[in-house]
């Protein structure tokens, strides 16, 4: 097996060349066997959590690399199934069921995930968009900083009428929230909000954003209730209506 430092090259060249992500998955799967590894990569690598093996894909991880590219802690991607991961959030997220029925290797795969403040974990989700949740995780006391959450799925037909691409979280220490990939490919961020202390409250601030101008700021800003002008607006007049969303401590940088 490959030494960690000898992964993490390959692994970084690889990703920043940009192949699709089937071969990075193949990679990592040759590479990492025991969750005991994925666990200790976790502590100072990001984590890329997919199963998305599109073309769109290839887009979405050129313009995650080339975000990340500034960040003094970049390490290489850790890229692991996310199917059982997810199905566990939601599980736990919907209360569907006990933490205590869940397997040892999924709970010890989640703490390690939440365990460090400095981890950047991303959840990019296919046919799984994001409304409200809530992930109640109390294996000791945790604060917002501690908790990274993916909430449960339904549709995607508004994030899809604003012309908004794809979704994925991005949670870290000091930046909770989404960016969106907009039909155009450009990538803009929304915050979420911490509403509980001790419990991060995941808050998909698209969907407020999505609703909130789809009733206000059309008939009011824009003169139009067509999807495209509206998001239009908000991106090229972000500032000028920022007062309105912040009222909702949520949205927008």
């Amino acid at each position: 097996m490959r030494s960690l430092g000898s992964k993490r090259s390959l692994y970084l060249r690889l990703f920043r060349h940009g192949l699709e992500l089937s071969e990075l998955l193949d990679g990592v799967a040759r590479g990492l066997r025991a969750p005991s590894e994925i666990k200790i990569l976790a502590d100072t690598s990001i984590i890329l959590a997919s199963m998305l093996l599109e073309e769109r894909d290839r887009v979405i991880m050129l313009s995650i690399s080339d975000l990340l590219e500034g960040l003094s802690r970049l390490q290489i991607p850790v890229l692991v199934s996310s199917t059982t991961i997810f199905d566990a959030w939601s599980a736990l997220a919907k209360r569907a069921i006990r933490q205590d029925l869940l397997p040892a290797k999924i709970i010890s795969m989640i703490e390690s995930f939440i365990s460090s403040p400095s981890n950047i974990i991303v959840l990019i989700h296919k046919a799984t968009p994001l409304v409200e949740g809530r992930l109640n995780i109390k294996w000791e006391p945790l604060t917002h900083e501690d908790v990274y959450a993916a909430s449960e799925a339904t549709s995607t037909n508004m994030l899809k009428e604003l012309g908004i691409h794809d979704i994925f979280i991005v949670s870290t220490a000091k930046r909770l929230g989404a960016y969106l990939l907009t039909a155009d490919r450009k990538l803009r961020f929304l915050k979420y909000a911490v509403l509980d202390k001790g419990v991060m409250v995941v808050i998909p601030c698209s969907w407020v954003i999505a609703s909130y101008y789809r009733k206000h700021v059309g008939p009011r800003y824009v003169q139009s209730q067509r999807a495209v002008d509206i998001f239009q607006y908000v991106v090229e007049k972000e500032s000028r209506i920022k007062s309105l969303v912040n009222r909702f401590e949520q949205c927008m940088r």
